[in-house]
C-alpha cells in the first residue's frame, strides 16, 4: 500500500524497510536506509505528525542519552538532541514540534525540534527512572510511569501532575498509553434463522368456490343434448363423417365396373335404411318416455288453443242467450203499453 516499516534493534542500527519488498516472495527484503549514528542500543522511535510518504520524519532515542531526527526520503540526519541521562521511552505530540522523552534519571523533559537549541519544559515528581510516556491525541495530557513509583498524568500546559494510579509502590509498571475512544459503531443486527414468511389472510388472492353440486353441474351440462331432433342430427353427422373403411375406399378406385358400383350403392342404400330405422325406434322410444320437449311444446300449444276457442264459443253462446232475454223483455214492456 505504499507504506515503510521502521525497525530498531539494540546494535544501534535503524532500518527502514519498503512494504512491497517485505511481503515479496523472494528472500530476505533488504532496507533502503540504514541509519548507525547512535553508539548504544535504540529503545524507542517515533514518528512525526505532518509528513506524507517519503516526506515525513522519524525520530529514535537511544541509550546512549541522544535522540535524533531522521529523513525518510533522503535518509540523511536532521537533528541530535543530547540528554542528561539515558533514554528509555519517547512519544509525540499532535504538533510536529514537541517530543515527551522519558530519562533514567526520573526526568520527565519535552523538547522542541523546531528550535536547534531543543529547550523544552521539565516534568517533576518522579523518584526512580522513567520507564515510558505517552501524549494525549490533542496534547493536553501525557501520562509516565516510573520503575520506583506511580503511574502519573499530567497536565501539559503546567506540567503539573493532575492525578496518580497504582497507590501499591510494590507494582511496577513498564509502559504506558493513552487510547482515544472512538466513536461507537454499531454492528450487524443480530442474526436470526431463517423463517417461513406466512401470508396475512387479506393478502390471499379470491378463490372461486363451486356453487352447485357434481349432479346439477352433469345436467346444466347434458341439458342441451337431450333434444330428439338434436340427437338425430348428431346421429346422421357422425354417420357422415365415419372413417371410411376398406369397401368404401375401394369406390373411389378407378376402373370399376357399373356393377360394382351398382353394388355398393346398394350398401349405402341399406345402410342409410337401418339408420332411419334406428332413429325411428329411438324416436319412438324417446316419445313414449314422454322426453321430446318439442312434442310436449307442440301438444301444450294445441291443448291452450282448443281451451281457447272453447271458452270463445261460450261466450258467443251466453252473448246469444242475453240478446234474446232482453228482446223478449223489451217486447213484453211494448204490450204492456199498448193495453
Amino acid at each position: 500500500d505504499g507504506g515503510y516499516l521502521v525497525t530498531a534493534s539494540t546494535d544501534a542500527a535503524v532500518h527502514v524497510y519498503n512494504m512491497a519488498d517485505v511481503f515479496a516472495e523472494a528472500g530476505a527484503p533488504k532496507p533502503f536506509h540504514s541509519w548507525s549514528g547512535h553508539a548504544l542500543a535504540v529503545t524507542s522511535l517515533a514518528l512525526l505528525p505532518g509528513g506524507t510518504g517519503l516526506q515525513q520524519v522519524v525520530a529514535s532515542a537511544s541509550l546512549d542519552r541522544s535522540v535524533r531526527l531522521w529523513d525518510v526520503g533522503t535518509g540523511q540526519p536532521l537533528q541530535s538532541r543530547s540528554m542528561a541521562a539515558p533514554v528509555h521511552g519517547m512519544s509525540v505530540g499532535p504538533a510536529a514540534g514537541e517530543l515527551l522523552v522519558a530519562c533514567g534519571n526520573g526526568d520527565l523533559r519535552s523538547l522542541s525540534t523546531s528550535s536547534k537549541s531543543g529547550e523544552g519544559g521539565l516534568y517533576v515528581g518522579h523518584s526512580g527512572a522513567v520507564l515510558s510516556c505517552a501524549m494525549s491525541c490533542d496534547g493536553s495530557r501525557a501520562v509516565s510511569c516510573s520503575d520506583a513509583d506511580r503511574v502519573r498524568v499530567w497536565e501539559t500546559r503546567t506540567r503539573q501532575c493532575v492525578a496518580q494510579v497504582h497507590s501499591n509502590k510494590n507494582v511496577q509498571v513498564s509502559s504506558v498509553q493513552i487510547i482515544r475512544r472512538t466513536q461507537h459503531v454499531p454492528g450487524p443486527p443480530p442474526f436470526q434463522p431463517f423463517q417461513r414468511l406466512l401470508t396475512v389472510p387479506e393478502a390471499v388472492p379470491p378463490v372461486p368456490l363451486t356453487a352447485t353440486g357434481r349432479s346439477s353441474a352433469l345436467s346444466a351440462a347434458m341439458s342441451s343434448h337431450v333434444q330428439a331432433h338434436d340427437f338425430l342430427d348428431h346421429v346422421q353427422w357422425s354417420s357422415l363423417t365415419a372413417p371410411v373403411g376398406p369397401t368404401q375406399a375401394s369406390a373411389s378406385a378407378p376402373g370399376e365396373t357399373p356393377q360394382e358400383l351398382g353394388e355398393q350403392l346398394a350398401q349405402a342404400r341399406a345402410g342409410e335404411a337401418r339408420w332411419a330405422k334406428l332413429a325411428s325406434e329411438l324416436y319412438a322410444v324417446i316419445v313414449e318416455n314422454g322426453l321430446d320437449a318439442a312434442k310436449a311444446g307442440r301438444e301444450a300449444s294445441q291443448l291452450q288453443g282448443q281451451r281457447a276457442e272453447a271458452g270463445k264459443s261460450t261466450i258467443s253462446e251466453t252473448s246469444v242467450v242475453e240478446g234474446n232475454g232482453q228482446k223478449e223483455e223489451i217486447a213484453g214492456r211494448t204490450k204492456k203499453r199498448r193495453r
